[in-house]
């Protein structure tokens, strides 16, 4: 399972025991920039540096990878910066917070 780099060990750890309970025989967890280069085919094992770039649903990260680790790398839990309030934009006839109620 990819988890992000800012994920905390206790976060780490119930991610792992979810997998476990959820059925699996063993989870292992991975950094998310190296399973999204995994994932495109980008030569994550070769002394070559490939850029990822990972735009999450609440942190974006970006890293440089190379000989199967991370080389250097930056994350950024937007979500926190972010206001809480619910969005009043309009979405064609009908507001957010009305598309909820459905």
């Amino acid at each position: 399972m990819s988890v992000p780099s800012l994920a905390t060990s206790i976060e780490r750890r119930a991610l792992r025991q979810a997998a476990i309970q959820a059925g699996a025989r063993e989870a292992t967890l991975i950094e998310a920039p190296i399973a999204a280069a995994i994932g495109v085919g980008l030569p994550v094992q070769d002394p070559v540096g490939s850029a990822v770039t990972v735009l999450g649903a609440g942190a974006s990260e970006a890293a440089i990878i190379s000989l199967g680790g991370i080389v250097t790398g930056s994350a950024d839990d937007w979500v926190a910066t972010t206001s809480t309030r619910p969005s009043r934009r309009r979405c064609g006839s009908n507001s957010v917070s009305s598309s909820r109620r459905r």
